[in-house]
């Protein structure tokens, strides 16, 4: 460490950090579009959810949405890496008197079946992801004007993903929980 005395008063100069503290990176926690594995950086916020400043929280809240905005128009517009192509975009979705955009089932559908399975399974496991974010966000109070809509989404794909395991299709779906309590899906009874 170095000192320097300048009218009277010591100052340091240099001194030694303490690696036992880490520094808290909140630009890696905000943006999920910097994270490589989408699933770790979910994991990583939902463990620090509850310490995060509400700054942040919301931060995370409208950078997701982005990104899911952004991984929707992906499918929807242009093949995503190791995806397919989608026939036509979905038209944008209108909104309710309170301001919640509002799903267009009919069009849902249709998009779903245009789906491979493996699209299938990419789009469902991250609407679980924006799912559980803004769940989180909507019990703190927050806008969360798109939460119904992820929800039609998920169930309009779960949907489809059943009438394909009926129809003798196997796919790998994992089982997921909101706060703890598991969403029962019934994706461990299809296709029995």
């Amino acid at each position: 460490m170095s000192i320097i005395t300048l009218g009277g008063t010591q100052y340091i100069t240099e001194s030694i950090g303490d690696e036992t503290v880490p520094a808290h990176n909140y630009d890696e926690v905000i943006d999920i579009s910097k994270s490589e594995d989408p699933d770790q950086w979910f994991g990583r916020v939902q463990a620090e959810w509850p310490s995060l400043p509400d700054e942040i929280k919301s931060k995370v809240v409208n950078s997701t949405s982005d990104y899911i905005g952004k991984m929707t128009q992906a499918v929807q517009g242009g093949a995503p890496e190791g995806g397919v192509q989608a026939d036509a975009p979905l038209d944008e979705a209108v909104k309710d008197f309170e301001g919640n955009e509002v799903y267009d089932f009919a069009e849902g559908r249709k998009h779903a079946k245009s789906l491979d399975n493996e699209s299938l399974m990419y789009v469902r496991q991250d609407l679980i992801n924006v799912i559980k974010v803004q769940e989180v966000s909507h019990k703190q109070g927050h806008s969360t004007p798109k939460l119904g809509y992820y929800w039609d989404e998920y169930w309009t794909v779960v949907d489809e993903i059943a009438r394909r395991m009926k129809a003798g299709q196997t796919f790998q779906l994992e089982p997921w929980s909101l706060e703890g309590q598991p969403v029962d899906d019934k994706t461990h009874e299809l296709g029995e």
